[in-house]
């Protein structure tokens, strides 16, 4: 959980959501328990979080 406090320092409070989101779908895929409407709510937020570590990790 420290690397999303260090990306939420360099990225901003958005990560915190987007980190969750990502975190409830990983727990959802195994319990079987999101609905459609879940998984197209945290999508967009999880994809966004994977675009800016992806630029990071590019610019390095």
């Amino acid at each position: 959980w420290m690397y999303e406090r260090e990306l939420e320092e360099e990225l901003g409070e958005w990560v915190y959501d987007a980190w969750m989101a990502a975190n409830g779908m990983h727990t959802c895929f195994y319990g079987g328990w999101c609905t459609e409407r879940h998984v197209e709510e945290a999508l967009p937020r999880i994809r966004r979080l994977v675009e800016e570590v992806a630029r990071i990790i590019s610019e390095e």
